[in-house]
């Protein structure tokens, strides 16, 4: 029972990374102690459980916007707008279950450690959460990369995609438990190098990748005044004013030949 509570409030303490609060340092601490819970486990059944506990948890407060709504409408209660929550996080919840029992299966079946744990867990979320976007016309509200929005590493999407991007936070947050609990074992040279500890160099690689190597090139990348410079085309927020913009760049002066015919023909019905 104590494992399925602390689930629970690992779930809440995870929402608090998406928007309104983005404290995504939680939402990090959060999956690094699921996966404590998550090794401890021993069926599968107890592992989605886990898993389904954490979900509904984190559905529930990060969907609290559906509650919201129904405040504004005056011929329904607003009490009725968290049953509405509760019952759709339900069913979302099944995804993160499917996710932690089956990284827990896959794990037990050829006998890995925690490292392998944290890449069997991060490979599973990310396809849990695009079944979660895509079964019964899709509800992909709140992947875990939505977190790490504000970070040098979420311009990682253009390349993983978003799916790919949670999962690799998911497994980046196991990594960062292994490094606090055990740094001699995973930071070894001999550990590092043998067959045996593959998942755990890859773990290591991993947390550079993401987090080290979008910094350091942020960090560098020439200002965006020198990239219009250059007569590259500026980042628009919207997409149609971008479109608009670009066609304004590339349509002909105002003092074209083309032009200057076209306004001094008459209207077909003046001549």
């Amino acid at each position: 029972m104590a494992p399925l509570l602390s689930a629970l409030a690992l779930g809440l303490l995870s929402a608090f990374g998406f928007a309104p609060y983005g404290l995504w340092p939680l939402t990090l601490l959060s999956f690094a102690l699921l996966f404590l819970f998550l090794g401890r486990a021993r069926t599968v059944g107890q592992a989605a459980a886990i898993g389904w506990c954490f979900g509904f948890a984190q559905f529930v407060l990060g969907l609290d916007w559906i509650a919201t709504a129904f405040t504004y409408q005056a011929n329904m209660p607003a009490w009725l707008g968290w049953i509405a929550v509760a019952l759709l996080s339900v069913y979302l919840a099944l995804y993160p279950a499917l996710a932690t029992a089956s990284a827990w299966w896959a794990t037990r079946r050829i006998g890995g450690g925690a490292a392998t744990l944290t890449l069997f867990l991060g490979a599973s979320w990310a396809v849990s959460e695009w079944l979660r976007g895509t079964m019964f016309t899709g509800f992909p509200w709140n992947p875990i990369a939505v977190s790490v929005v504000d970070l040098p590493l979420a311009h990682l999407a253009r390349i993983t995609g978003t799916y790919a991007l949670s999962g690799l936070v998911v497994a980046s947050a196991g990594f960062i438990l292994i490094l606090a609990t055990r740094p001699r074992e995973a930071l070894t040279r001999a550990n590092i190098l043998s067959s045996a500890n593959i998942p755990g160099a890859v773990g290591l690689g991993l947390l550079v990748g993401l987090y080290a190597v979008p910094a350091v090139l942020l960090r560098f990348a020439p200002p965006a005044r020198r990239l219009r410079r250059r007569g590259r085309p500026s980042i628009s927020s919207s997409p149609t004013s971008g479109r608009a913009s670009a066609g304004r760049r590339n349509s002909p002066p105002a003092t074209s030949p083309g032009l200057r015919r076209c306004r001094a023909s008459p209207a077909p019905g003046h001549a």
